[in-house]
């Protein structure tokens, strides 16, 4: 598997901004954190239902390990 389907998937590119960084701008710290908390819960829930359980796992990885770098970034758009 390409990391691309995972790290930068090719269907967000073209945009200005990715859409993550876009979400992470609009929404306050702890909103993007559970934001973040969903998803990894998410794709740990259907690991093994789908045809691509590592897909699954190193997407949910990369949740994490953003969630672990804190959310910096986030609500820089709010007013």
């Amino acid at each position: 598997m390409k990391m691309e389907k995972v790290n930068h998937p090719l269907h967000y590119k073209g945009q200005a901004i990715e859409t993550i960084d876009k979400i992470q701008l609009v929404l306050t710290e702890e909103e993007y954190r559970g934001f973040l908390k969903g998803n990894i819960m998410k794709y740990g829930d259907r690991m093994g239902l789908k045809e691509n359980r590592k897909e699954d796992y190193e997407k949910q990885q990369w949740y994490l390990e953003r969630y672990k770098k804190g959310s910096e970034n986030s609500g820089r758009l709010q007013k």
